[in-house]
């Protein structure tokens, strides 16, 4: 997940965003692996970097991906 992370930040671009904690939404165990989608909760620091985040979506393999913030 580090590496995953690592690469979520780079792709970003010039947002200069910095991610604390990246973990799956379900527990690992229950991950299906033949799924195409997984959800991921992407936790940072700064409120003013998700609140970017929530607005402009994130970039993960050349694909953007929409975000929410997480309630749990």
């Amino acid at each position: 997940m580090e590496e995953s992370a690592r690469e979520i930040e780079r792709q970003s671009g010039n947002q200069d965003i910095k991610i604390a904690r990246l973990r799956t939404l379900k527990a690992p165990t229950k991950l299906n692996p033949a799924a195409r989608y997984n959800s991921f909760v992407i936790q940072t620091h700064d409120p003013t970097t998700a609140n970017k985040w929530i607005k402009s979506g994130v970039y993960y393999n050349c694909r953007l991906y929409p975000v929410e913030q997480h309630t749990p």
